[in-house]
């Protein structure tokens, strides 16, 4: 049956179910007393736990959202200071008819934005609209939370490569354990009998990609990256010779990598990370320019990354930036993003 659970109504009516009588007075002063006991509930882990059990999942993410909004987890600490003294302010006082505090800054960042609108949709419109819109708002909220603790995050490890001083505020079955490697090579076999691998009991397909013979010396090297007893690798765990065995290993695939303790990817083909790293700050510094006005001075950062994101990133076909007849080349993802085993 579908999940419906996101049909379930605001936080507000929640707290006050579960608190067993209606907040006080009516609009931002319901709101913000209902926020309240909800904060006081989040801190206690016995009433956090049975609050909770009350919950859906949708309902139970939209709770830590916006706790880690309200505490400024991600975002400037004196923005955060200030949204709560806006709308503390706005609930001792409420204007008629005012659905935003004046001073809430709202201008200052996208993921301002967001949280607010979640807050207002959980506890200010309450039971004023229907379901629908509520879960639009977790949606955008969770968007934008993932966008700004990731972006928050890398640009105070790049403040902190820079030596800049920052707030310490910020701080934040019966299967074997085995790591299973999903990789990319069957485009690229070499026609033969394969070649023998010590302790594989069937011969192993060769091709132009790497050497397999360099295989149990490159994963022996790199053991201790896999934290697992195990490897499962498919060159190596399934034979080619389209025998009854093969067909019963083939059929394991899904349930092998499912309970596997890990699942890595190997991208042979990628050289290095340098042109990802670069390609992903670049985005994340130029998403804190263009969504959040202020709070991050990151104007020389953003030019900066710029130049160093034109390298490549090895994630797709490889062309010369400076030769545009070679440009459409960079359209197709490399070998393992377009790997039938890869989209099964």
């Amino acid at each position: 049956m579908p999940d419906l659970s996101w049909q379930r109504g605001p936080l507000g009516e929640e707290i006050e179910a579960y608190f067993g009588e209606r907040g006080p007075g009516d609009g931002w002063t319901r709101a913000y007393a209902n926020w309240n006991r909800t904060r006081t509930v989040l801190s206690d882990p016995n009433r956090r736990s049975a609050l909770f059990s009350r919950l859906s999942v949708s309902q139970v993410n939209s709770c830590r959202l916006l706790q880690e909004w309200w505490n400024g987890d991600c975002q400037s600490r004196s923005l955060s200071q200030a949204t709560r003294e806006a709308i503390r302010h706005h609930a001792e006082d409420p204007p008629a008819n005012e659905r935003t505090p004046p001073s809430l800054r709202l201008e200052d960042s996208e993921y301002q934005i967001r949280p607010f609108s979640l807050l207002q949709y959980e506890f200010f419109f309450n039971d004023k609209t229907t379901t629908a819109p509520f879960q639009l708002r977790r949606t955008d909220a969770a968007i934008a939370r993932a966008c700004q603790k990731l972006a928050h995050s890398v640009f105070h490890a790049l403040s902190s490569e820079r030596h800049e001083t920052l707030d310490a505020s910020h701080s934040q079955g019966s299967q074997p354990m085995l790591s299973a490697i999903s990789h990319t090579w069957g485009r690229w076999r070499v026609k033969g009998e394969g070649v023998s691998i010590s302790k594989v009991p069937w011969p192993v397909p060769q091709n132009t990609r790497f050497f397999v013979e360099e295989l149990p010396e490159i994963l022996a090297r790199h053991k201790s990256a896999f934290e697992t007893p195990y490897i499962w690798l498919d060159l190596f765990c399934i034979p080619r010779d389209r025998s009854e065995r093969a067909a019963i290993e083939i059929s394991r695939q899904a349930a092998i990598s499912g309970a596997a303790a890990r699942a890595i990817v190997w991208l042979n083909d990628v050289d290095n990370w340098d042109g990802l790293h670069a390609a992903i700050k670049w985005l994340i510094l130029a998403y804190l320019k263009d969504y959040n006005s202020k709070g991050y001075d990151v104007e020389q950062a953003v030019s900066d990354a710029a130049v160093k994101a034109v390298i490549n990133t090895q994630l797709f076909e490889a062309y010369d930036h400076s030769d545009e007849s070679t440009i459409s080349l960079g359209t197709n993802p490399s070998g393992w993003f377009a790997s039938l085993w890869t989209l099964q």
